[in-house]
C-alpha cells in the first residue's frame, strides 16, 4: 500500500488531518528512501551541490569554534554528506533518515539519528536547508478569524479545508501575520522544538542556518496570498498534497519568527544576512577567481549562482544564533565593515 493510500484510509477512518501531520508523514517517507539531491534525476538543487560552498562555510565554522574556545562541529540534516565531507573538519551529522545516513556513512562520516544521542558540549551547528523541511501548520484566515488547515479526501484528491486551531501558539503566529480573509500562511512550531533540543546538548553554541525565506511582508499577504507551501518533483513546482512520499514538500522560512522562537529559548541573534552577502564576506569570490584561473569554469559558474541578486544570493538568508558567546566582533560572514554598501537588517 502506498503512503497516499494509507493517508486516504486514515482520513476516511478518522476525518481530516492537520496539514502539519500530512506533511510530516510525507517528508518522513520521502527522505527515508534517501532521495537524490541535485543533478539529473533529483527533485531539487541545493547549495551543497556547489563545490566552493563548503570551503566558504569552513571559514565561518573555524571562526565560530575559536569564538567558543573549543567546540565540536555538528551538521543537522546533512543531505548526502557533501558539505560535511568537504569541510575538512571533524563533523558529526545528525540525520534521522536511514537512506541519507547510509550515504553519509559511505563518505566516512560520523552519523547519529538524533540530537539526543550527543552528550552536552560546546557546539557549532551548521544547518543548510533544514528549517524549510520542518513540518508546518497552516493558517487559513476567514471572516470569523483564524482557522487551521486540514487535509481532507474529496472527489478523488487530497484538498485543504479549514478546521479548529490545534495549538494555542497558532493564535500568536496568526496575529503577527495580519492576514486578510481568504489568505493563507504557514507557522512553523517545530523550529521551537528543534532549538530546544539543540540547547539541551550545547550549553554554549553558535548555530548557522541557511535557507530560503524572508520576512512576513514578503512571504504572505498580498505577496503570496495562498502561502508558500509547495512540492518539488524533478525540479518542478507541484501541489503540496500531490504524491505524498514521492516528492519533496517545503515552505519558505519566516526568519523573524525563527528569531522570536530563538529568543524565547534564551538564544541570541548574532547576525542575519542575505546569502550572497554572507558568502562574499567569507571570500567565496576569491575562490571563484581561483577556480577560473585553474580552468574550472563550472565551479565558477555554480559559485556565481549562489551570489546572484534575484536568485539564491537574495532568496536565501543566513542566520546565526548563539548562547554563552559574545556577539562582537561580528563573526565572518556577518562583518558590516567589509561591505558597507550591502543592505542588511
Amino acid at each position: 500500500m502506498s503512503l497516499a493510500d494509507e493517508l486516504r484510509a486514515r482520513i476516511e477512518r478518522e476525518g481530516p488531518m492537520r496539514v502539519r501531520d500530512f506533511m510530516d508523514a510525507a517528508l518522513r517517507a520521502y527522505y527515508g528512501r534517501g532521495p537524490a539531491i541535485g543533478g539529473e534525476g533529483a527533485d531539487f538543487y541545493t547549495a551543497s551541490n556547489v563545490s566552493l560552498f563548503p570551503h566558504a562555510l569552513a571559514r565561518f565554522v573555524r571562526a565560530a569554534s575559536q569564538r567558543l574556545g573549543s567546540a565540536r562541529v555538528v551538521e543537522l540534516g546533512g543531505g548526502r554528506g557533501e558539505v560535511a565531507a568537504a569541510l575538512g573538519l571533524d563533523v558529526t551529522v545528525v540525520e534521522p533518515s536511514a537512506g541519507l545516513a547510509e550515504a553519509q556513512r559511505a563518505r566516512g562520516l560520523k552519523v547519529v539519528a538524533s540530537l539526543a544521542q550527543l552528550p552536552p558540549a560546546p557546539t557549532v551547528f551548521v544547518a543548510n536547508e533544514v528549517l524549510d523541511a520542518l513540518p508546518v501548520h497552516r493558517i487559513l484566515m476567514t471572516d470569523a478569524g483564524a482557522r487551521e488547515g486540514y487535509v481532507a479526501w474529496r472527489e478523488g484528491a487530497f484538498v485543504e479545508e479549514p478546521g479548529p486551531l490545534s495549538d494555542p501558539r497558532l493564535s500568536l503566529g496568526a496575529s503577527r501575520l495580519a492576514l486578510a480573509p481568504g489568505q493563507r500562511a504557514e507557522v512553523c512550531l517545530e523550529a521551537s522544538d528543534l532549538l530546544a533540543q539543540m540547547s539541551e546538548v550545547a550549553p554554549k553554541m553558535i548555530a548557522l542556518f541557511l535557507d530560503y525565506g524572508g520576512e512576513p511582508a514578503t512571504l504572505y499577504g498580498e505577496a503570496h496570498p495562498f502561502g508558500t507551501l509547495r512540492g518539488f518533483r524533478q525540479h518542478r513546482v507541484t501541489g503540496a498534497f500531490e504524491a505524498p512520499g514521492e516528492q519533496d514538500v517545503t515552505a519558505d522560512v519566516d526568519f523573524a519568527w525563527i528569531a522570536t522562537l530563538a529568543r524565547e529559548r534564551g538564544l541570541d541573534v548574532l547576525g542575519e544576512r542575505r546569502q550572497g552577502e554572507f558568502l562574499a564576506d567569507l571570500e567565496i569570490l576569491d575562490d571563484m577567481m581561483s577556480a577560473l584561473q585553474r580552468g574550472d569554469v563550472s565551479a565558477y559558474a555554480a559559485g556565481k549562482n549562489l551570489l546572484m541578486p534575484g536568485g539564491m544570493g537574495e532568496r536565501f538568508r543566513a542566520l546565526a544564533l548563539g548562547r554563552g558567546v559574545a556577539a562582537n566582533p561580528p563573526l565572518p560572514g556577518f562583518r558590516p565593515d567589509l561591505y558597507p554598501g550591502a543592505s542588511r537588517r
